[in-house]
């Protein structure tokens, strides 16, 4: 008897190479690792060559480690862009100017509004202010200073995007997102060389 040796079926070899052709890459976890400044603690997060978030002005480590999505890091096992990163943080907050123009940005979704609102926030010079309503007029959107102040809320990129540079009318601080608030703002601007007060002071 002779025995005849199966045969794949026909389009299965194109079939594979069509699955495999389609198959997305890993995505890489997102990873995060926590720091002491001037400014008190901050968690930096990064996803592959990108960073997806800072937050500072933290009590302690456990507070900021809650900022993240995963259990941080030590600091000498991150990526060496990030500890060049966080030199430039150090630097920051001891009142030296830096130059943020080389690191990589994930953005999350967003609206053409809120691009130009970022970007524009981004040009604002070492040392001077903008309020709302100034940069509302600078996107072509003069009268939304309230939508430029809910842009700066959700800033995940404090620093690089300088949001403590967008103050309120008539000299006054305004608000700031961050656990110290407007504390946290005022040194920051104080940093830069620019004193404006509080609301009622």
């Amino acid at each position: 008897m002779t025995l005849l040796k199966s045969r794949p079926a026909r389009g299965s070899k194109q079939n594979a190479r069509q699955i495999k052709r389609n198959a997305q890459p890993a995505v890489e976890p997102e990873r995060c690792t926590v720091f002491s400044t001037e400014l008190g603690w901050i968690l930096v997060s990064w996803q592959g060559d990108a960073l997806t978030l800072i937050s500072f002005g933290h009590a302690s480590p456990a507070a900021a480690a809650q900022r993240g999505t995963t259990e941080p890091v030590e600091a000498d096992e991150a990526p060496k862009w990030i500890k060049q990163l966080s030199g430039q943080i150090q630097r920051f907050s001891q009142g030296k100017q830096v130059d943020w123009g080389k690191v990589p940005l994930q953005w999350p979704s967003r609206t053409a509004f809120q691009q130009k609102v970022q970007e524009a926030c981004r040009q604002i010079p070492r040392g001077q202010v903008r309020s709302y309503g100034e940069l509302a007029a600078a996107v072509g959107a003069p009268g939304a200073a309230r939508a430029v102040g809910s842009v700066m809320r959700t800033n995940r990129f404090p620093l690089i995007i300088p949001c403590h540079r967008v103050v309120a009318s008539g000299g006054n601080l305004g608000g700031f997102s961050c656990p110290q608030g407007i504390d946290v703002k005022q040194k920051l601007l104080a940093l830069e060389g620019v004193q404006l007060r509080t609301k009622g002071k």
